[in-house]
């Protein structure tokens, strides 16, 4: 591999047009110093000094997208509240539309809070309904997304078992991309991976690759079974597991196995990696990469962003620092 190649891809990105459907919600953090126990139960007293709202879930996949330089279209549900009204606000400041998110008046749109003092988050609150969204709602977002097919050079289902995602939504979609050859990934949420049957490819981590057969996976041998059993079984294209520190995994379309070392030169903050991950990595597969070119790319990303803080995001310039800091990609 060159990295003319990965250039050019890189530099494709801005001509991609990626769909998203899932669970979208808001990230609040609450940031300040400890300085004291409060005489009211044992617990830390913050002294906030400061508090911002990012897109998570689903939303976090289409900002990465976006900063990427790619273009993205949203489906998916949100209640009639403060939060959904902050979401479309934050879509809107990143040019995404929100005219195919539906609002449903019996949900909360999915909202968590996060206390962090210094580097370490001292509680998180959530609020949310999980409950599965009704199947008139699941035909409205499908016929929604048949409407504007066309449009799509790739899908991401974005999974955080928050409801969105349903089977009968899920066979539906992947039905209709399969039928108009439309390249379709998945981020897994739930343990029966028999409802994501049909996708191209799935990117689960290490723990959910290993909790529908009761391994943990700490064991070479383990992973290898899995990852094997999950690609033949539910019958995907390829399989990419992500390994935090130690990188990722991927079994390809050739039945080739490939382990990828991690690149990341700093760990802050795993929270949204896994978007960044399925962001790059479907953008490569739109830009004409190979499974295994494509993971290479998603690798690099996953490295710049664990040593970012909080929800974050990666951009083009960044990804072509991270190539040219590798030296042989030989070394993959």
């Amino acid at each position: 591999m060159e990295k003319e190649f990965f250039y050019k891809v890189i530099d494709d990105f801005k001509n991609r047009n990626i769909c998203v459907i899932g669970d979208i919600m808001l990230d609040k953090y609450i940031s300040g110093n400890v300085n004291r126990i409060s005489p009211e139960a044992p617990v830390p007293v913050v002294e906030v000094s400061n508090e911002y709202v990012t897109l998570g879930g689903a939303a976090n996949v289409v900002n990465n997208l976006r900063a990427l330089g790619a273009n993205a279209l949203l489906f998916s549900v949100i209640g009639k509240d403060n939060s959904g009204k902050r979401i479309k606000e934050l879509l809107k400041e990143i040019n995404v539309k929100s005219n195919f998110l539906i609002t449903d008046t019996l949900r909360k749109t999915t909202c968590k809070i996060r206390i962090v003092s210094g580097n370490h988050q001292i509680v998180r609150v959530d609020y949310e309904i999980a409950e599965p969204i009704s199947n008139k709602i699941a035909d409205e977002l499908i016929n929604n997304f048949k409407d504007n097919i066309d449009k799509f050079d790739a899908v991401i289902i974005s999974d955080y078992n928050k409801g969105v995602i349903t089977p009968y939504l899920l066979s539906n979609i992947i039905k209709l991309c399969r039928d108009n050859g439309i390249f379709i990934a998945v981020d897994p949420k739930q343990n029966n991976m028999g409802v994501y049957s049909g996708a191209n490819v799935i990117t689960p981590n290490q723990k959910e690759a290993g909790l529908p057969f009761g391994k943990n996976l700490l064991y070479w041998d383990d992973l290898v079974f899995v990852i094997k059993e999950i690609k033949n079984r539910y019958k995907f294209d390829a399989v990419l597991i992500t390994r935090g520190e130690h990188g990722m995994m991927l079994y390809d379309d050739k039945n080739e196995l490939y382990e990828i070392p991690s690149v990341a030169r700093e760990v802050y903050d795993v929270s949204g990696a896994g978007d960044t991950v399925i962001s790059t990595f479907v953008l490569g597969m739109a830009s004409s990469c190979s499974f295994y070119e494509a993971a290479i790319l998603a690798n690099l990303a996953a490295g710049i962003v664990v040593g970012k803080s909080g929800t974050a995001t990666i951009t083009p310039f960044e990804l072509l620092e991270s190539l040219e800091r590798i030296g042989d990609f030989n070394e993959f």
